[in-house]
């Protein structure tokens, strides 16, 4: 079997998120099973290349500028041209894939939808509808640019043979978008699973919050929490690493966490450091004592799920892939609101009780090696191509008109 990935996300070049990291990790399992895996690229300003990361062969390609694409609706117009560039780079790689893997995100796979020249899965990560509410894009011509590119993106899956996703977004998505269930297949997301990690110093506590600086991670809802916790464990310390997601022209949101900080007196406490990539996250995660992930929307939680894979506890929100994730009060606490109250309870309450956030550590280890090890994942999405293979050779899409 020839597999072909497409995402415009892919490190270390293009590593922007969670769609980038099970890209790499989900084509290296496969590799790994002696398939022949290939990703397919497209970003703007990106140097032409095809090269060999460990088993994968990974073409980059630059997404051709269109003059005067500027007066075009921007969100609609990216996800339709970068469709049509897709579509038409894939011949010229000489590859006639078994099966293609797009994400919902960006529409990659609209164009391909609509041809049906090659069998067709489509991974629903988090989608413009999705993801607009919180990031404020597709607002230009009074809202249209945003309805229209999340309906790009709603027909790149319709027109897919097969959909997959974790449960949670499946059973959102699956009635909204008037999916087939014979269709659908549940898949976790992998992680590479590291060997566990010894808790760090007792007398040293530390809380840390990974990913970007922005609304939908709810960063601010741990800098209330802490001027409660540092009252009652005065040695914690908090660490916010990531990266800073405001839009060009606004103002830094690291630098409106350490003004809050400041603000609410606890800036002696308080770290903020952009850093990101897989080597930063593990040391970082080496260092912490309580990993918190107050985010309003995910479609899986990578933060969460490597946290627990090296033995941390974690303490979430109540939105439903961390329901799926962690066992409250087993491997970590999940918070049912955005109370400063509720979530410096419940980071005091581990910050003071160790033993037990070790326990919940080494229960969160086995329960994510359970349903992400890569090979097992592997084993999940192979089964996905070939029944897209099947569904194609009969001309089953993911959802009739």
């Amino acid at each position: 079997m020839k597999v072909l990935f497409v995402s415009q996300e892919l490190p270390p070049e293009t590593g922007w998120g969670g769609i980038g990291t099970y890209v790499d990790v989900m084509t290296q399992a496969l590799a790994a099973k002696g398939f022949e895996v290939h990703v397919l690229s497209v970003v703007g300003g990106q140097q032409p290349s095809t090269k060999v990361m460990g088993s994968v062969t990974v073409h980059r390609e630059a997404l051709p500028r269109v003059r005067a694409s500027d007066r075009l609706p921007p969100e609609s117009w990216r996800r339709l041209w970068l469709a049509t560039t897709v579509a038409r780079f894939i011949p010229r790689l000489g590859l006639e894939p078994t099966v293609i893997e797009c994400p919902e995100w960006m529409a990659e796979g609209f164009v391909l939808g609509l041809k049906q020249r090659w069998p067709l899965v489509v991974r629903l990560h988090s989608s413009a509808r999705q993801l607009f509410p919180y990031t404020r894009q597709g607002r230009e011509w009074r809202g249209l640019d945003g309805r229209l590119a999340a309906r790009l993106e709603e027909v790149s899956a319709r027109r897919a043979n097969v959909v997959v996703s974790t449960s949670s977004n499946l059973a959102e998505a699956a009635t909204r978008l008037h999916l087939d269930e014979s269709a659908l297949h549940v898949i976790s997301y992998p992680v590479r699973l590291p060997s566990l990690s010894p808790m760090p110093d007792p007398e040293s506590p530390r809380v840390t919050f990974l990913g970007r600086f922005e609304a939908r991670k709810g960063p601010e809802v741990i800098m209330r929490a802490a001027p409660r916790v540092l009252a009652a464990v005065p040695a914690a310390r908090f660490a916010f690493v990531g990266r800073d997601a405001t839009e060009p022209g606004a103002p830094s949101s690291a630098a409106w966490l350490r003004r809050e900080a400041d603000r609410l007196g606890v800036a002696h406490a308080i770290e903020v450091r952009e850093q990101f990539g897989r080597e930063a996250v593990l040391r970082e995660l080496g260092r912490t004592t309580v990993c918190v992930a107050p985010s309003r929307w995910e479609s899986f939680g990578y933060v969460v799920a490597e946290a627990q894979a090296v033995g941390r506890p974690v303490v979430v929100s109540s939105i439903p892939p961390f329901r799926d994730l962690v066992e409250d009060g087993v491997t970590g606490c999940i918070v049912a609101d955005e109370n400063d109250e509720a979530w410096a309870g419940a980071l005091i309450e581990l910050l003071r009780d160790q033993q037990r956030a070790g326990k919940m550590g080494q229960a969160g280890a086995a329960r994510i090696t359970a349903i992400s090890d890569p090979g097992h994942v592997a084993d999940l999405a192979l089964e996905s191509y070939r029944h897209a293979i099947d569904r194609w050779r009969h001309g089953g899409r993911a959802a009739e008109d």
